[in-house]
């Protein structure tokens, strides 16, 4: 899943990955049951969070951990 996201750059869409968060360009790499929510910067991306996807209702709770890692990333 990874490699396919270095492979393919910002070309990967779907059902690989999509966007989730407009407003900080946050997007969640897609494989299986699995996501990883990461952005993309000057020089490649940033791996924010992963998690195994259990139900069918929008992942609110693992998007927040994801924005709370990304706030914490952009202040150091």
């Amino acid at each position: 899943m990874i490699d396919l996201l270095a492979e393919m750059g910002g070309l990967l869409g779907a059902p690989y990955s999509r966007m989730v968060d407009r407003e900080v360009r946050l997007y969640e790499l897609r494989a299986g049951a699995h996501r990883v929510a990461y952005v993309r910067q000057q020089d490649g991306y940033l791996l924010l969070h992963a998690w195994r996807k259990r139900t069918r209702k929008a992942d609110e709770r693992e998007l927040r951990r994801a924005r709370a890692r990304l706030a914490a990333a952009r202040l150091d």
